[in-house]
């Protein structure tokens, strides 16, 4: 699935010229079940997890969207946001629907992107984000 995954990411950018992350979060997922399931098979659709991000420096907005995995945002004022990307799922078409989302970073901060965010997990993020403060690292 990987070498897959990296092929439609690269097929997205360089050959259908996509770039909003919405757009890009469509191809994949389609290029993914295309010959491994029908649409919406909810087996292949609960493995499936990913999230697409776009780095605008000049506007210092995160723009993504995905399916499942969401990340940790901290900001230079120790402001926390759990971000998780939304999408749909329209049954008519068998087909789920990316939702294109920001993020204002004007703050800087620090990204922590995990499939998993426990409390004991949230706590150690949070831990090392006061002892290692920085600015934005996307």
């Amino acid at each position: 699935m990987s070498m897959m995954a990296i092929n439609a990411l690269k097929d997205a950018v360089a050959i259908f010229n996509l770039n909003k992350p919405s757009q890009i979060a469509s191809h994949l997922y389609n290029e993914l079940i295309k010959n491994n399931a029908k649409p919406l098979n909810l087996n292949l659709l609960l493995g499936i997890e990913f999230i697409v991000c776009k780095y605008t420096k000049n506007a210092k907005v995160l723009e993504y969207s995905g399916h499942k995995i969401s990340f940790e945002y901290f900001d230079s004022t120790n402001y926390h946001k759990t971000v998780r990307p939304q999408r749909n799922l329209n049954r008519q078409l068998g087909m789920i629907e990316f939702n294109d989302e920001c993020l204002d970073i004007t703050k800087g901060g620090r990204y922590f992107f995990t499939p998993t965010v426990t409390t004991t997990n949230l706590a150690r993020l949070k831990a090392l984000n006061r002892v290692n403060p920085s600015t934005s690292s996307c």
